[in-house]
């Protein structure tokens, strides 16, 4: 098979993976890196030129000295050639002068011979804030004056605000601010350079100038999803300076009230208070709760990545200041916390969140200090840690496989026999306990895993998707807390740049000797010290009973740390000793760090966040939930009345003059599809195509790319089923650049785009008139699979002469498909490829406040719908269109709203570029009927992935039985490959992950941590998996690369 090859000039491939992380986006790209360009710079033989080439493909490349090269988004394109904007931040290698350095230099301290080539690749998938400095360092003129030093390469950033003395041939991109008077660094304590770069620095400080420059700085993170920033210091009462992170109010600045209720949460063993926040807003319990208006802290116990500071002790050289177990985080960091909570805010109580050691430190202070049970008025424990007599085998075996060599060689010393092997589990425990005092005190090791950057780096490379050794990240995540259901692998290079953030070896010692001894009490001295401190030979046990602070336990199912199973019950035994225990709930999917790190967790958030408004007397009360409900209706009854009015039913042009009464005003202002397509140089064909029951469908057509010459018979077909309430043009309304049919297209793809009934495009039916008879709109989403899909499907086949297609689906395309694959199964056999976008067929666990209040309000909205006598919603206006254009504007005051519009549909994106708001509502909305809204209700109220349920009844008529019946995915043999949004609300990880399990034929499911239910067709970084797409139905249509030449 031939494919065309165009010769228009070629942009670089898209990257087939996108950054996972949502930092440091296409928004910051720009304000971070556009340099002050000198005004003669040559570039490609174009001198005088301010222009930028960032390539993925390493071409030749041609920058003079002069250069100061900026990544990432331009905001001049003229004469700007920026590859693949959308994603290729740092991908490309980035060269000085033709790929090599014509004399020798000397960069940040290091000897480049002649000859040598510089290189700067980014070492991550993405690129956060704290990078955007060494990313766009520039190469500076060789006669530079700084501070008075004349003819020096090198620059200083100060952590302070002193004194800046910067030439004005300095381009420095560091910081937020694109226009630099005087050159002024704004603000560096956000953590670029923590050291000045030098020319002659030594190995030692260029290691550590390399590691400041990948410091996670919390507060960089937070401020670039739009949340405020406070950091404080706490000082214990033996010493130590912890941080504390305060997150006052949420993204909204209508937030900044006072009084608010506040939270408090604490990490786990070994971690740090970013592991709460760091996979963003829509994985985040603190930020999600910012959000609903709480004045939000995160604790740092001693030891850990931000709290390694003493007023008298240095870690890194008195051993003394590692002499701590978890009794001291619960006896004095706590409560120093706790109380500087209390007084910040003026407030008398505070909730609290622990997970992990988080919650054991907790229950020893509360037993230990009962006066601090008044301070708290809830304490949600995750996976709760107190007795752990029956933590999991695994840990015992690795830990036992571990020191078995030393313990070994330590009797052969002694003069003692090899210790026989024994199953027995208690000297299982003392036999590890043995070693790890052995090995602890002969190395001198205080405590273990402390954070480095540099490490952290090195982590995200080695668990990042591209990575060979992925899997042993993945068992080490799983081996310390039990094998997860929910780790997405792609976030693995997230996690890893705040962890590990180290602990003393006394807090592990401490959790061994509790495992040893199954009991909850403080640190085991041995016979002599315990007198001493205790007046007993034995530590004294936490009194449970003590702790009055109402307490809801969630364990999780599969953790090995905090047991909780039908043989090991240790967080049962917790349970039934707690005097005010309000819940314990078992979240049966959940791993140890699943309840930070899980896909699933942001469902239990929810559940939590009203847990945590009970107790703070913001429980959903019945008036202020009927008022919300109320407020709710009203407006779907406005929505449903312009609907009328819309249609011409509510307005007259009896007042217009007489010239203008009979001109359509729509059809100046109207968007035509085949106009629209051929502006950009592409054919288009128009096709209709008549389902059984009747309704005339249109097809929209792209038979070839912008080239004649790929005007070849017989190319694959790749059909596209748009979502709810949309049309076939939300695939391309955003151009060749942005659009997968087009790229398809280009690529030598006979691409059709369909047109459910009702919808812009196909109002026609063999009888019926859609603006008479209600009987047109009476119809859900089974029509469209049973009839639409089927005829279009036919059509194409007939058309094109081929025996299967590709198909991919936008949210509603992908459920009309799996209705389609499962009740008429002949129809798999014609579909090579499914590509579902945001699939929905389960809709249980979607998180969108609508679906979720009308869900129980069904009958009502019969009611309303009756009432006013509507049977569809939202169809296509031009004129509406033309007003929402100026609304959703750049210059609108309005614009906002279109934003929270947008939003609401699908979840919160990160990738919306408010500019192409006015673009994308040209054709928005589609119209659609009312029964489709009420199918999708049905699906959140039942659970269930079933046929529409007419109502006992009638159910018993059409169905043979009470309930409608499931559509029975099992049957569906086609290959699926779904991608889900990590930032959907609609369909949310929980519902795909089950969709996943039933589907016979799963090619693949891909999670997309930063994006919303709508970005997968108007996202910014979409294109880049575009080509990840191309690349899979290349594959099931036998199409190789060498073919497409």
């Amino acid at each position: 098979m031939r494919f065309c090859r165009h010769s228009r000039k070629q942009h670089p491939p898209s990257l087939s993976r996108i950054s996972p992380l949502p930092v440091v986006v296409e928004k910051r790209a720009t304000h971070h890196s556009i340099p002050r360009l000198k005004t003669h710079l040559s570039m490609c033989g174009t001198p005088s030129s301010v222009s930028m080439v960032v390539r993925q493909k390493i071409g030749k490349r041609c920058m003079s000295a002069d250069l100061t090269l900026a990544t990432g988004h331009t905001e001049n394109r003229e004469s700007h050639e920026v590859a693949d904007d959308a994603t290729g931040f740092f991908r490309a290698k980035l060269r000085v002068g033709n790929e090599r350095f014509s004399e020798k230099s000397n960069v940040f301290g290091v000897k480049i011979a002649a000859g040598e080539p510089l290189s700067r690749i980014s070492p991550l998938p993405i690129v956060v804030e704290k990078r955007a400095t060494h990313h766009s360092i520039p190469r500076l003129k060789t006669h530079l004056s700084m501070c008075g030093t004349p003819s020096s390469v090198s620059m200083v950033v100060r952590e302070k605000i002193g004194k800046r003395c910067m030439s004005s041939d300095l381009t420095l991109a560091t910081g937020h601010t694109e226009n630099r008077e005087s050159h002024e660094v704004a603000d560096d304590a956000i953590g670029f350079f923590r050291a000045k770069l030098r020319v002659d620095n030594s190995v030692t400080d260029y290691l550590k100038i390399l590691s400041d420059l990948f410091v996670f700085n919390p507060g960089t993170f937070l401020k670039s999803y739009g949340y405020p920033f406070e950091n404080y210091e706490v000082t214990t009462e033996d010493g130590y300076i912890l941080a504390l992170h305060r997150i006052p109010y949420g993204r909204s600045e209508s937030s900044k009230t006072e009084g608010k209720p506040v939270v408090l949460l604490m990490h786990g063993l070994g971690s740090s208070s970013a592991d709460y926040f760091i996979l963003g807003p829509e994985r985040s319990l603190p930020l999600l709760l910012a959000d609903s208006g709480y004045d939000v802290w995160l604790g740092n116990n001693r030891g850990s990545t931000w709290s390694q500071k003493h007023i008298s002790l240095d870690p890194a050289e008195n051993k003394t200041f590692w002499d701590f177990s978890f009794h001291e985080l619960g006896v004095y960091d706590l409560p120093v916390i706790i109380d500087h909570v209390l007084n910040t805010t003026g407030v008398n109580t505070v909730s609290y969140v622990g997970h992990s050691q988080g919650s054991t430190q907790f229950f020893a202070m509360a037993a230990a200090k009962p006066e601090y049970n008044d301070k708290i008025n809830l304490m949600v424990a995750l996976a709760p840690v107190a007795y752990v007599e029956h933590i999991g085998e695994e840990v015992v075996q690795f830990l036992k496989n571990f020191f078995l060599v030393v313990d070994m060689e330590t009797d052969k010393r002694a003069g003692g026999e090899k210790r026989k092997k024994s199953q027995d589990k208690e000297e299982e425990r003392q036999f590890i306990l043995r070693c790890i005092e052995y090995v602890t005190n002969a190395l001198n090791i205080t405590y273990v895993l402390p954070h480095s950057p540099l490490a952290s780096m090195a982590l995200s490379l080695v668990c990042s998707d591209r990575s060979s050794l992925q899997s042993i990240c993945v068992s080490m995540y799983n081996s310390l807390g039990g094998e997860s259901t929910q780790l997405n692998k792609t976030t693995l290079s997230i996690m890893v740049q705040t962890f590990p953030g180290g602990s003393a070896i006394k807090e592990r010692k401490h959790y061994l000797q509790e495992v040893k001894s199954a009991r909850f009490r403080q640190y085991d001295y041995g016979i002599v010290e315990n007198y001493e401190r205790y007046g007993q030979t034995e530590p004294p046990d936490y009194d449970v009973s003590k702790i009055t602070v109402p307490v809801a336990l969630y364990p999780g199912g599969k953790d090995i740390i905090a047991v909780v199973t039908c043989e090991a019950l240790d967080v049962d035994r917790l349970a039934q000793e707690l005097p005010n225990l309000i819940r314990k709930q078992l979240v049966d999917d959940c791993s140890h760090l699943d309840f930070i790190m899980g896909r699933n967790s942001s469902v239990l958030y929810a559940e939590l966040r009203d847990l945590i408004n009970d107790y703070n007397g913001l429980s959903k009360s019945y008036s202020a939930r009927f008022l919300l409900t109320m407020v709710t209706l009203l407006v779907c009854s406005l929505l449903l009345l312009a609907s009328r009015i819309t249609e011409g039913r509510g307005f007259s042009v009896g007042e217009l003059p007489d010239g203008l009464k009979d001109l359509n005003w729509g059809e100046l202002f109207e968007f035509h599809a085949k106009s629209f397509i051929k502006s950009y140089g592409y054919p288009f064909e128009e096709h209709e195509a008549v389902t059984d029951d009747g309704y005339i469908l249109t097809i929209h057509r792209i038979p070839y790319g912008r080239s004649e010459s790929c005007k070849t018979e017989g190319r694959p077909a790749v059909v596209f089923m748009h979502g709810l309430g949309s049309t076939s043009a939300e695939f391309f309304i955003l151009g060749p650049e942005r659009s997968l049919p087009l790229l398809l297209a280009d690529f030598g793809y006979d691409v059709w785009l369909g047109n459910n009934r009702g919808n812009t495009w196909s109002q026609k039916h063999v009888i019926l008139d859609p603006k008479i008879d209600k009987e047109f709109w009476d119809y859900s989403f089974s029509e469209l699979g049973t009839y639409d899909l089927p005829a279009i499907i036919d059509h194409v086949l007939s058309t094109t002469g081929l025996e299967t297609l590709s198909y991919v689906g936008q949210s509603q395309g992908t459920t009309q498909f799996f209705a389609m694959a499962s009740t008429k199964t002949e129809y798999n056999d014609k579909i090579n490829l499914m590509v579902a976008q945001a699939p929905v067929a389960y809709l249980e666990h979607t998180q969108t406040h609508v679906a979720q209040i009308l869900k129980d309000y069904l009958d009502a909205v019969d009611y309303i719908t009756n009432a006013l006598n509507v049977t569809y919603v939202l169809p296509y206006s031009p004129l509406v269109s033309l007003a929402l254009s100026f609304i959703c504007s750049d210059r609108s005051p309005l614009q906002g709203l279109c934003v929270a519009l947008y939003n609401a549909k699908g979840g919160e994106s990160i990738q919306l570029n408010k500019t192409t708001l006015s673009i994308l509502v040209q054709t928005y909305p589609g119209g659609s009927a009312i029964k489709e809204w009420k199918h999708v209700l049905q699906e959140v109220k039942s659970g269930h992935f079933r046929q529409y349920d007419y109502g006992s009844a009638e159910n018993t008529e059409r169905y043979g039985a009470v309930e409608p019946p499931d559509y029975n995915i099992s049957k569906i043999t086609a290959p699926v490959v779904l991608y889900a949004g990590g930032r959907d609300i609609l369909a949310v990880a929980a519902d795909v992950d089950r969709l996943a399990q039933e589907l016979p034929n799963l090619v693949a499911k891909h999670e997309l941590e930063d994006f919303s239910h709508l970005d997968f067709v108007k996202g910014e970084r979409a294109p880049a998996l575009y080509n990840e797409i191309k690349d899979l139905i290349n594959k099931y249509n036998g199409i190789t690369s060498s073919d497409s030449s």
